[in-house]
């Protein structure tokens, strides 16, 4: 913590160009002790965000294999869909990585929800359930790339972890 970095720093000399170095190494390591910590979560999430879709498109192929369909071409479909939202995560990860800094752009929110909640619908009927949008903030200025991926984390992880009716709610929220 930054206390800690405090109680370990050299202690002021009382001679100012020494005083001043001593800060600007001191400021130079909590910067880099952030950037770490930073690194660090981002590599935890990039792994969790690749190994999901890679998982469902193992467990799709291997349930082919031992029990095959009528028609093989359900299991290209999905995974082709579970490859398109790999590419669409590598990309926004990149340009977070990159720290890239994207426009939002107006959009009717509850259209482009309702659009990007479909690509889901396959999947929820597989599990037997259903996926909702509730909500009508109408236009709103967002980056939709990352809204559609943090949209695409929220639905994987109800599918997988809950039960029921999935519900996406779009609420207008200032400021």
């Amino acid at each position: 913590s930054g206390e800690q970095r405090a109680e370990s720093a050299p202690a002021p000399t009382g001679i100012r160009e020494i005083d001043t170095l001593r800060d600007a190494l001191v400021h130079s390591r909590t910067r880099v002790d952030e950037l770490l910590q930073r690194e660090r979560s981002f590599s935890s999430q990039v792994s969790h965000q690749l190994r999901t879709p890679v998982a469902a498109m193992r467990v799709a192929i291997e349930t082919e294999l031992a029990v095959p369909r009528h028609d093989p071409r359900e299991v290209l479909r999905e995974s082709v869909g579970q490859l398109d939202r790999l590419e669409s995560t590598i990309t926004s990860l990149l340009a977070l990585a990159r720290d890239t800094h994207r426009t939002p752009e107006e959009r009717d929110v509850a259209a482009w929800l309702r659009d990007r909640v479909s690509i889901w619908d396959a999947a929820a009927a597989a599990a037997g359930r259903t996926i909702t949008v509730a909500g009508a903030p109408g236009r709103v200025a967002i980056d939709a790339e990352a809204v559609g991926h943090i949209v695409d984390v929220l639905i994987d992880n109800a599918l997988r972890h809950g039960r029921g009716q999935v519900t996406v709610i779009a609420t207008r929220v200032d400021g």
